[in-house]
């Protein structure tokens, strides 16, 4: 399922009385702007390392192996979990964050692995701006 169908499903339950608005809503302006960063850093490194998935098994060798791969798989998988977490606004969301922070900054670690390639250069990138901006909204 998609991001707007859960947020058309919040402001549903929001306006039929079945949840507080604060549930929906982080505490400040300052919240709310990180929570929505990250939710689209967590968007964007998950589809960059699904597109490594498949740049990597297609291109073979040492970028097609089980360590690598499930590193990438790893962190798609942690970032759409952390994604749906924020957006709808779990009390768990932080915890996921964590994990989230702590998957893609192996994925990093995995894809930096590969130094003379530019689209592992490009995944560590994401994988590492993904993991601070998750730190950040454990902090906030």
């Amino acid at each position: 399922m998609n991001r707007m169908f859960f947020i058309a499903l919040a402001l549903f339950a929001l306006m039929a009385g079945l949840m507080p608005a604060q549930v929906i809503a982080p505490a400040s302006a300052m919240d709310h702007a990180q929570h929505q960063a990250c939710i689209k850093e967590c968007h964007k490194c998950g589809e960059v390392c699904k597109k490594a998935i498949t740049y990597s098994k297609k291109k073979g060798g040492e970028l097609a192996n089980a360590k690598h791969i499930n590193a990438l798989e790893d962190c798609a998988s942690a970032c759409r979990i952390s994604e749906d977490y924020m957006t709808r606004n779990s009390d768990l969301m932080k915890k996921t964050c964590a994990l989230c922070e702590e998957v893609c900054r192996k994925c990093a670690e995995s894809c930096d692995t590969f130094k003379d390639d530019a689209q592992m250069k490009a995944c560590a990138e994401e994988c590492r701006k993904c993991a601070d901006s998750c730190k950040k909204m454990q902090e906030s």
